[in-house]
């Protein structure tokens, strides 16, 4: 049943059989609230709704409100997140500091409308120089972070290329995930800030422009980032058919891809958008090798239910199998290592702290006059709007 279950989440069977046919096996309230679960779980239970309501028969009315109850939870926090995000923009772009979004908002557009694409935190790309900036913005606007002293964060950060801010808004807590790098150091995707935003887009958010990454960067940091993550969740390989039907010179992306030494990681997230979303793989990425393909299916049966998730070994032996050089496998090697020497010493104390242990407050010199500098309005304001598009 549990293999049951994962089927008829999957819009591509290895089986043959049709969406309504995995979809029969489903009949108990525990088997659908299993699904739905499995769903959520994935984060792409907005995905599952809309697309079981364009089947001729459309689902069960349980499993429709079962479904429909977790989309809305999810749709709400996504609108807080999009709120908040709108307040935080506004106030770097007061500060001055150059930023880039990484997915959240930047994906809405791909998707058509933001409910379909929920999201737990907000992630913001700013230049190394400039985090101690980023950290003392978030602070002022009623983030705290776990503590750790000066030379452990910076340890921190050099290891893992981000730091995670929390507020309390209510009940829930949002989260903001500040990143120095793209990926971290031990992966070789290389483009910084100022790349990003020369080739970038601008989308509004409450009236903010807030910069994301071009439809060719966006496909190559989905595939490296999926990869980081071990592609252990369908929503990285759904973000995927979404951008890539988006982007419109592959030839950019694969040329991006050569020059930051990440093809193979590329070309494998492409792969299982093929075998699991039956989207074909773009004729400049069309060459690949057998370690690709033999991850692919590693990959695609661990999503599927049909193959054990790897253990440590396992998941070091994958990494390397989808990194294009030796040189970017002694690099990998190289920062696992490092991260795990590393872990007694920079971690923090486990309680968080808004005290101002980094840079004092910016002299009034420092900010540039903008137009979008005006205090925003908190998530609650957003939450009375409807599930409609995103930016």
């Amino acid at each position: 049943m549990r293999r049951a279950v994962r089927a008829a989440l999957l819009p591509v069977d290895v089986e043959g059989t049709s969406p309504e046919e995995r979809l029969a096996p489903l009949g108990t309230r525990e088997d659908q609230r299993a699904f739905v679960r499995l769903a959520r779980r994935h984060g792409v239970a907005p995905l599952v709704l809309a697309g079981l309501r364009s089947l001729p028969r459309g689902p069960s009315p349980a499993l429709a409100r079962v479904l429909h109850r977790s989309v809305l939870r999810q749709g709400l926090w996504s609108m807080a997140l999009r709120a908040e995000l709108g307040r935080l923009a506004a106030l770097l772009h007061e500060a001055g500091v150059p930023f880039v979004v990484l997915k959240g908002v930047a994906l809405h557009d791909a998707y058509g409308a933001l409910s379909l694409r929920p999201s737990v935190d907000n992630d913001i790309l700013v230049r190394p120089e400039d985090f101690g900036t980023l950290e003392h913005v978030l602070v002022e606007a009623g983030y705290s972070r776990e503590h750790r002293a000066p030379r452990q964060k910076k340890a921190y950060l050099f290891v893992h290329g981000q730091y995670t801010f929390r507020r309390q808004q209510g009940d829930h807590r949002l989260s903001v995930d500040a990143h120095t790098r793209v990926m971290p150091f031990g992966y070789r995707y290389s483009e910084d800030v100022s790349d990003l935003l020369r080739r970038g887009r601008t989308v509004l958010v409450d009236g903010v422009p807030v910069p994301v990454p071009s439809w060719e960067d966006l496909i190559v940091v989905l595939c490296t980032n999926g990869l980081k993550d071990l592609w252990t969740r369908l929503r990285l390989v759904a973000d995927v058919v979404a951008v890539s039907a988006q982007v419109s010179d592959w030839d950019a992306v694969a040329r991006l891809a050569e020059r930051s030494g990440c093809r193979a990681q590329v070309v494998l997230g492409l792969c299982l958008a093929e075998e699991l979303f039956g989207v074909p793989v773009p004729a400049p990425f069309a060459s690949r090798s057998a370690g690709v393909d033999r991850l692919t299916r590693t990959l695609a049966g661990g999503l599927r239910g049909v193959a054990e998730t790897p253990d440590l070994a396992g998941r070091v032996r994958l990494f390397l199998s989808a990194q294009d050089s030796v040189r970017s496998r002694l690099r990998y090697v190289l920062y696992t290592g490092l991260r795990r020497a590393s872990e007694p010493f920079v971690r923090g104390t486990g309680s968080m702290t808004s005290d101002p242990d980094g840079p004092p407050r910016l002299p009034d010199t420092h900010r540039r006059d903008s137009t979008h500098g005006r205090q925003r309005s908190g998530p609650s304001g957003e939450l009375g709007r409807g599930l409609g598009g995103g930016s």
